[in-house]
């Protein structure tokens, strides 16, 4: 790679990694940041987005987070599997302090590839 992030090469399954990135996100003012998402199946589902939200939250950070539903970047899954995975954000993740609302319905990006 010709770039190497100043962080050093990191997981961002790592709290102290999480930390810097809040804190960098605070300092930029920033009030939300979107994790990609592929499912419910997918590596680290529960355990990378929870983390994120429960560092902002012991942080005390105003940080809303949501997820970039990606899998209909490859697999085009049927309306029936995208309403489970809707309802399963709702009741993993959207019920956490940290999830970012507007209008009192919770955000999620999807990808298109239209």
């Amino acid at each position: 790679a010709h770039y190497k992030p100043l962080l050093g090469w990191y997981s961002s399954s790592d709290p102290k990694v999480a930390r810097t990135h809040i804190d960098a996100m605070d300092y930029a003012h920033i009030d939300l940041s979107i994790a990609s998402w592929w499912g419910p199946d997918s590596h680290l589902d529960r355990a990378r987005l929870n983390m994120l939200m429960d560092e902002t939250l012991a942080m005390g950070s105003a940080l809303k987070w949501t997820v970039y539903y990606e899998l209909e970047m490859t697999k085009s899954p049927s309306p029936k599997t995208i309403e489970k995975h809707l309802k399963y954000l709702r009741a993993w993740f959207a019920q956490h302090p940290t999830w970012a609302y507007k209008d009192n319905k919770p955000i999620i990006f999807v990808y298109n590839d239209a």
